[in-house]
């Protein structure tokens, strides 16, 4: 399953649950987001060609997080503007973080794969609220 988290009108995620199957290569994000999340299934018959990306100059504004949760189980929790929603995930769902704010809790010993534009900042690339 797909689930597109819209609070206040605005796309502020994403989160695709380990049962979810595509059909060949589905892309779930729109060519505008600065983050792309698809998903292949491919057959023994059907490989990635040899191929290389351009060096494309992007201007990208904010910073996109996509969290695996490789093992464990965790509690996303977005916020935007006056709404929020809690996200409950277990061992092979992923999420893709596009707007707002966000907080994990953890309910077991997890491990999680993160991916995320870089480079890191530290202390300027973002703001503890709590």
């Amino acid at each position: 399953m797909i689930e597109k988290i819209i609070l206040e009108g605005e796309l502020c995620g994403i989160v695709v649950q380990r049962t979810y199957v595509p059909e060949g290569v589905t892309f779930i994000t729109e060519k505008f987001e600065p983050l792309q999340l698809g998903l292949m299934l491919r057959t023994v018959n059907d490989p990635v060609k040899l191929h290389h990306h351009h060096n494309v100059q992007r201007n990208i504004v904010g910073t996109s997080e996509f969290l695996l949760l490789r093992s464990g189980s965790c509690s996303v929790a977005l916020f935007y503007k006056s709404e929020s929603k809690i996200i409950n995930m277990g061992e092979g769902d992923c999420i893709l973080l596009l707007k707002g704010n966000h907080k994990i809790d953890f309910h077991e010993d997890t491990i999680l794969l993160e991916v995320k534009q870089g480079p890191y900042l530290g202390e300027q690339d973002k703001d503890f609220l709590e």
